[in-house]
């Protein structure tokens, strides 16, 4: 599957990443990970690296049929820019093909500032009509604006915002429903 995007003149592709993806996802969770240790305080492991439990389970039957799996490379201008995971997973509302979250979202320091995150995340929306469940950690004030932003303008401002606080998730939760 694949979602042609056009953005200020550039040519942005989601593309549905396979198995023999799994280590371009796995190296760009690295910088995604580093990035979001600034907000969450969790440090690599002794090799360095961060983990990331789930990355298995986007290519798995389980994962995929059950879990309602699927990752997405965004490619602007044919080079990598980031990546997009999407689950039916989520902490308010009934787990379904109804049903999406957003579980990962990573667009690459070159190419933020340019509204990029908000078109890819527009596609998905687009793409996948359901109700939409997109969580932020609470320290993060940068995604917060960027989602708040970017779902209001989706939504025309018809959606939800919660907080929620551990043991659940600690932080900021929009809900919505897309439209395709």
């Amino acid at each position: 599957m694949e979602i042609a995007i056009r953005v200020n003149d550039i040519e942005f592709r989601l593309v549905q990443g396979t198995k023999d993806d799994k280590p371009v996802f796995r190296h760009l969770m690295q910088l995604y990970k580093h990035d979001e240790s600034e907000h969450n305080g969790i440090a690599p492991d002794s090799h360095g690296l961060f983990d990331y439990d789930y990355l298995d389970h986007y290519w798995t039957k389980h994962g995929i049929e059950q879990e309602g799996r699927l990752a997405f490379v965004v490619k602007a201008a044919g080079e990598i820019a980031g990546f997009a995971m999407v689950t039916n997973y989520s902490s308010f509302l009934e787990r379904g093909d109804h049903t999406r979250s957003l579980a990962e979202f990573f667009i690459m320091r070159k190419w933020r500032r340019r509204g990029i995150g908000k078109a890819v995340a527009h596609a998905l929306f687009r793409h996948f009509p359901a109700h939409w469940e997109v969580k932020q950690e609470r320290t993060n004030t940068a995604a917060q604006r960027f989602w708040q932003n970017a779902i209001s303008e989706y939504t025309n401002g018809s959606f939800k915002h919660i907080e929620s606080t551990p043991p659940g998730h600690d932080g900021y939760i929009h809900l919505f429903q897309s439209r395709s």
